[in-house]
């Protein structure tokens, strides 16, 4: 019987003697992945040990055993949810849920539940957003360190709707530009009836560059217009549950409504109404 499976397995680290990994299908690393290092796979991704600054992408899910301490450095990517002992200094975007024990220091992002209720339960640090909820037993810390949570809007959506907004103004910029370069050459042609070579150059090929830029604008517009739609009609939904203690400094956002804890707060679930975040039992 030939059995061909779909799960690589690394008996070992991930780092000099294996080079990166890139898989179709799921890889088990049985040891650590080391500084540096990427695992690239179509499916799953579970890892025994310990990851340091690697790069983590899998079209499925991610299974730490132990976590990630990435160091500033730490990547995780996954389709599906990432279920990792703790995340530290890492940067971390899930198609679904995150489940783990300590959020640490870290830019997370799951389209699905942020899920830090274990031993520790805690959330110190960095920024952490979920479209739908986030929960957890600690928020913050006692020295108040600068901890975001954002809930009700897929954090995805938001940022390629800034992006667009950056990429239109940055574009625009240029029209502008090419628009003036354009009228200085066409009125140099009008007083001298003749153009250089290379400046009739640079005005066929401004002007077919304008042509692109508005082709491109068209279709950012549309996106943007779109991404605008479903932003409003998502706002107002998601939660932030805190089930033992939120420290002053925690910075609460639900959808567009943003809230600075002045003072610590216990067991409590806060929501959005209207134009205010209200805190509720747990």
């Amino acid at each position: 019987t030939v059995f061909v499976s779909d799960c690589y397995e690394v008996p070992a680290d991930v780092g000099p003697s294996t080079g990166d990994i890139e898989y179709d299908g799921s890889v088990n690393v049985k040891g650590n992945v080391l500084t540096g290092y990427t695992v690239n796979a179509t499916g799953d991704i579970y890892v025994a040990g310990a990851v340091e600054g690697a790069t983590l992408i899998a079209g499925g899910k991610i299974v730490l055993n132990r976590g990630i301490q990435g160091k500033g450095t730490g990547k995780m990517e996954a389709g599906g949810d990432i279920i990792s002992n703790f995340i530290e200094s890492s940067t971390v975007n899930a198609g679904g849920k995150i489940i783990t024990d300590a959020l640490m220091h870290s830019n997370v992002i799951a389209k699905d539940a942020i899920e830090v209720n274990g031993k520790r339960g805690l959330i110190a640090g960095g920024s952490v957003r979920s479209t739908q909820k986030i929960e957890t037993k600690v928020a913050g810390s006692s020295m108040g360190t600068q901890t975001e949570l954002e809930v009700g809007i897929d954090p995805n959506c938001v940022d390629r709707y800034h992006e667009i907004e950056k990429e239109m103004e940055e574009l625009s910029d240029e029209k502008d530009k090419l628009l003036q370069t354009i009228e200085v050459l066409k009125k140099r042609f009008k007083a001298i009836g003749s153009l250089e070579p290379e400046k009739l150059e640079m005005l066929k090929s401004g002007k077919a560059r304008l042509d692109e830029i508005d082709g491109v604008m068209d279709t950012l517009t549309e996106e943007y217009d779109e991404l605008g739609q479903v932003l409003e009609s998502s706002s107002g939904r998601g939660k932030i549950v805190v089930y033992d203690i939120a420290y002053t400094g925690v910075k609460l956002t639900i959808s567009n409504v943003t809230n600075y804890l002045h003072s610590e707060v216990h067991r409590s679930t806060f929501v959005r109404e209207g134009a205010d975040i209200r805190i509720r039992g747990v």
